[in-house]
C-alpha cells in the first residue's frame, strides 16, 4: 500500500494561491499555443524574384520569445516561495543531471559549426525543462493534475478539426493548384522538373500525409498517440468511479467514490475524442504511432492485473524494466551487426543512420559536435547505401551522444534513470492542512487558458499580412470552442457545477507515465521529442506526474524566504538580460530578413530593358544589405544570412560567401556556391576551386551529384584524368545504392557519363 503523508499545519494567503493558478494557467496557455502552430529555425523555402507572396512562418524571434514566456511560470513559483512561508520547493535528485545536461547543451553552442541553430534549439530545450520544473512545483494535488490532463485532452478535437479541414478541403485544392501551376511552384522552390527533389515533393503531396502542426507526420502521430494514451487514463478513471451525481465533501476529498449507473457525459466525450484521434492518426501514415497505443494498452492491462505487486515490489520491477530495456537494445544491435539490417526497410534506414552516427561519436568523443549540428557531420560518415541527408539520427539517445558527446550522453542516461525511479515510486500526493482550496471555476479556468493559448497561436503563428485572414480567424474560433467544450467535459465532475473534480485519479497518473514511456519508445526511431509542440506537452505531463506523486519526503525542501528571494532576483535579472541581449537582436534580425525577402520577391523576375535591370539590381542590393544587417544583429552566428546575401548580391558576393564559410565551415553548399562563382570569372583560380570541391567531397563523399559536378569543373579546368576519376567515383557510389532507390542514376544518365568519360581519353 502507498503511504499517506502527514499533514503540515501551514497557512497560505489567497494572494499567493492566485499566483500559483496564474503560473499554471500561463504554462497551459503557452502549451496550447506551441501545440497549435509551426515553428521553424529558417524559412522552409527561399524567396525567389517574382515569386508569389507566401505567409511567413513563426521564425527564431517568435520561438525565442515563446521560450522566454515559458520560463515565466518558474519565475512565478520562485516569487511565491519568496513571499509565502508555507510554500516549499521540491527538489528531486533527477533535476541535478537535468540541469547539468541543459547547461552543457547551451555551452555546446560555442563549439558548434552552426552556432545559431545550436543556440535557438538549445533555448527550446531549456524552456521546456523550465516548464517541467514549474509543473513539478505547481501540480501538487489531483485537481490540478485533472485540469492539466483535461486541457491537454482538449488538443485532440483541435487536431481532429485541423486534420479534417486539411484532408477534405485544403489538400484537394493544393493538389489542383500544383497541377495547374506545376512549373512555377517548382521554380519558386528551386526544384528542377524530373529531379529527385521535385519527384519526392510531388509524391509526398499525392500521398496526402498529415503533418498537423509539426514538420513530420511521424511527429504528429507520436503526439496524437501521447494524447490518446493520457486521455485513456481520464476515461478509465471516470469509468472506475461511475459517480455522475454529487458526493459529500468527505468523499470528494479522497473517500471511496460512490458508484452509479447513469451515463457520464465526460466519459462519452473522452471515448468519442479518442476514437476520432485514432481516425485522424491514420492519415499520418505512421506505423509506429499506431503501435505505441497498442503497447500502452498492454502496459495498462499489466498495471491493472499486478497493481498491488507493483506497489509492494517497485524496486524489483524498476530494475527488471531497466534490464529488459537494456537486453532489447542489445538484441537490436546484435541483429543489426549480424545482418546489416533490421526487420523492416524503414527500420533498416534507421540502422544505417545509427551506424553512421558511431563515426561522429568516435570523432568527437568527449563533447560532441554541438546541439542540432548532427546533419552537418553525418554526411561524412553515412554508409554508401544510405541515400538520405538527414538532420537527426532518429533516436534521442543517439542524438545526445553524438551532439553532446560522452558528457551529454551520460548526463541523459543519469537523468532518465533517476527520473523514472522517482516517477515509479509508490506514493500519494501531499496533503496540506490549508491547501489551495480557492479553486477557480473549471469552465472559467479552461476558457481563460484556452482563449489566451489560441490567441497567442493566431497572433504569433499566423502571418496576418498574407493569406485568407478571415478563414484563419474562423478556424481558431472553431478550435477554441471545441477545446473549451472537450476540456470542460473532461475536467468537470458533473454538468451541474463548475467545481473541478478533486477525487484521487491514480489511473490518470498511470496513463501519463505509460504515455510518456511509449512516447520515448517512439523517439528511439524518430525525432518528435525535439519539435516544440510535442516537447512542451511531454514536459508538462512529466512535470505534473512528478509533482503530484511527491509526498512529504526529503525532496520537499523548505528554503528560507531570503534565499529564495535572492534566487528569484538572480533568475529574473537573467531573464531580463535574455530579453534584451538575446531576443531583442534576434527580433531585429528577423525583421531585417523579412524585409530582404520582400525586396527579393518584388524585384523583376525577368529583365526587359535597362530601367528594369537597374530596378532589379537596386532591389537585390538593398536585400543583400538587409541580410548583412541581420547577420550583424545576431553577432555573425547565422551563416545563412551571409549565404543568402551572397546569392543575390550583384557585387561583393565573394566576401559574403567567404564570411558564410568562416561562420559555418561544415556546410558543403557554401563551398559549392563559391566554387561555382569562381568558375564564372574570366580566369578561374583553379587551386581555390579545387580546394572547395575537395573539402566538400571529404564532408560528403557519397554524394553522386557532387562528384559529377566536380568532374565537369575539372574537365573545364583542363584536367581530364582527374575528371575521369570523379566520374568513376560517381558511378561507383551510385552502384552502391539499393536497386530500387529513386536517387539512382537513370540508364540514359549513365550512358551520358560514359560518353563524357570516353571523350576525356
Amino acid at each position: 500500500m502507498a503511504r499517506l503523508p502527514k499533514k503540515i499545519e501551514t497557512q497560505s494567503s489567497p494572494w499567493a494561491q492566485h499566483l500559483t493558478w496564474i503560473a499554471l494557467g500561463l504554462a497551459l496557455a503557452l502549451l496550447i499555443a506551441r501545440g497549435t502552430m509551426q515553428e521553424f529555425l529558417r524559412e522552409p523555402f527561399d524567396v525567389r524574384p517574382g515569386s508569389q507572396a507566401m505567409p511567413r512562418s513563426a521564425g527564431p524571434a517568435t520561438s525565442i520569445g515563446l521560450d522566454l514566456l515559458c520560463c515565466l511560470p518558474a519565475l512565478l513559483v520562485l516569487l511565491r516561495r519568496s513571499i509565502d512561508k508555507s510554500q516549499t520547493l521540491r527538489s528531486p535528485l533527477s533535476f541535478i543531471p537535468l540541469a547539468l545536461l541543459t547547461g552543457w547543451m547551451l555551452l555546446s553552442t560555442s563549439w558548434a559549426a552552426d552556432q545559431f541553430g545550436a543556440l535557438v534549439t538549445a533555448c527550446h530545450w531549456a524552456a521546456a525543462m523550465a516548464m517541467l520544473w514549474a509543473a513539478a512545483q505547481l501540480v501538487r494535488d489531483w485537481v490540478k493534475l485533472r485540469l492539466v490532463a483535461a486541457v491537454i485532452f482538449g488538443l485532440l478535437p483541435i487536431y481532429f478539426i485541423h486534420g479534417l479541414i486539411y484532408e477534405r478541403i485544403e489538400l484537394p485544392d493544393l493538389i489542383k493548384n500544383v497541377a495547374d501551376n506545376r512549373e512555377k511552384i517548382l521554380k519558386d522552390r528551386d526544384m528542377v522538373e524530373g529531379s529527385f527533389a521535385a519527384t519526392h515533393f510531388m509524391d509526398k503531396l499525392q500521398m496526402g500525409e498529415l503533418f498537423g502542426f509539426e514538420t513530420s507526420p511521424n511527429s504528429f502521430g507520436a503526439l496524437l498517440s501521447l494524447l490518446i494514451v493520457a486521455s485513456a487514463g481520464l476515461l478509465i478513471q471516470r469509468l472506475s468511479e461511475r459517480a455522475p451525481g454529487g458526493l459529500p465533501a468527505s468523499a470528494r476529498t479522497g473517500g471511496q467514490a460512490a458508484r452509479g449507473t447513469s451515463m457520464d457525459p465526460g466519459a462519452i466525450a473522452l471515448a468519442i475524442e479518442m476514437i476520432l484521434g485514432l481516425w485522424i492518426m491514420a492519415y499520418t501514415r505512421s506505423r509506429t504511432a499506431f503501435a505505441t497505443p497498442a503497447i500502452a494498452a498492454v502496459l495498462l492491462l499489466f498495471i491493472w492485473r499486478f497493481r498491488a505487486a507493483l506497489a509492494r515490489r517497485a524496486n524489483a520491477f524498476y530494475i527488471g524494466g531497466v534490464m529488459l530495456f537494456t537486453l532489447g537494445v542489445a538484441a537490436v544491435i546484435g541483429h543489426g551487426l549480424a545482418h546489416g539490417s533490421l526487420v523492416h526497410s524503414s527500420l533498416t534506414f534507421r540502422w544505417q543512420y545509427w551506424v553512421g552516427s558511431v563515426g561522429i561519436f568516435k570523432e568527437h568523443l568527449f563533447r560532441g559536435v554541438g546541439w542540432s549540428n548532427f546533419g552537418l557531420h553525418y554526411l561524412a560518415h553515412r554508409l554508401p547505401q544510405a541515400p538520405e541527408e538527414i538532420k537527426d539520427p532518429h533516436n534521442f539517445i543517439v542524438r545526445f551522444f553524438t551532439e553532446l558527446g560522452l558528457v551529454g550522453g551520460l548526463l541523459l542516461v543519469a537523468w532518465q534513470l533517476r527520473l523514472w525511479w522517482e516517477l515509479t515510486r509508490p506514493s500519494l500526493p501531499r496533503v496540506d492542512a490549508m491547501p489551495d482550496a480557492e479553486y477557480p471555476g473549471a469552465i472559467k479556468f479552461i476558457s481563460a487558458v484556452s482563449g489566451v493559448g489560441i490567441l497567442l497561436s493566431l497572433l504569433l503563428g499566423v502571418d496576418l499580412s498574407v493569406g485568407a485572414i478571415d478563414l484563419e480567424i474562423m478556424k481558431r474560433l472553431l478550435f477554441l470552442g471545441a477545446m473549451v467544450i472537450a476540456a470542460s467535459l473532461a475536467a468537470l465532475r458533473t454538468l451541474h457545477s463548475q467545481e473541478p473534480d478533486d477525487r484521487p485519479a491514480p489511473w490518470l497518473r498511470y496513463s501519463i507515465l505509460v504515455g510518456a514511456g511509449v512516447f520515448l519508445f517512439h523517439n528511439l526511431i524518430d525525432f518528435s521529442l525535439f519539435e516544440t509542440g510535442p516537447l512542451m506537452v511531454f514536459s508538462m505531463l512529466i512535470g505534473s506526474a512528478l509533482g503530484v506523486r511527491q509526498a512529504d519526503c526529503p525532496t520537499a525542501v523548505r528554503q528560507s524566504g531570503k534565499a529564495t528571494g535572492i534566487t528569484f532576483a538572480a533568475a529574473a535579472s537573467l531573464w531580463l538580460a535574455a530579453v534584451v541581449r538575446l531576443w531583442g537582436p534576434i527580433l531585429q534580425a528577423d525583421r531585417a530578413a523579412a524585409a530582404a525577402d520582400e525586396a527579393i520577391r518584388t524585384s523583376a523576375s525577368t529583365v526587359a530593358n535597362a530601367t528594369e535591370a537597374a530596378f532589379r539590381a537596386k532591389s537585390l542590393a538593398g536585400a543583400a544589405k538587409l541580410l548583412e544587417e541581420a547577420n550583424r544583429e545576431v553577432w555573425g552566428l547565422n551563416s545563412d544570412y551571409a549565404y543568402r546575401a551572397a546569392a543575390i548580391s550583384p557585387t561583393g558576393w565573394n566576401e559574403l560567401i567567404d564570411e558564410a564559410i568562416r561562420e559555418n565551415p561544415r556546410d558543403i553548399e557554401y563551398r559549392r556556391f563559391r566554387a561555382s562563382g569562381l568558375m564564372n570569372l574570366p580566369t578561374p583560380p583553379a587551386a581555390r576551386v579545387k580546394s572547395d570541391y575537395e573539402i566538400a567531397a571529404r564532408f560528403d563523399p557519397n554524394n553522386v551529384q557532387l562528384h559529377l559536378e566536380y568532374a565537369g569543373v575539372l574537365a573545364k579546368l583542363g584536367e581530364p584524368a582527374a575528371a575521369r576519376e570523379q566520374y568513376e567515383a560517381a558511378l561507383r557510389y551510385d552502384n552502391l545504392l539499393n536497386w530500387d532507390e529513386k536517387k539512382r542514376l537513370k540508364a540514359e544518365e549513365i550512358e551520358d557519363i560514359q560518353r563524357k568519360m570516353r571523350a576525356l581519353q
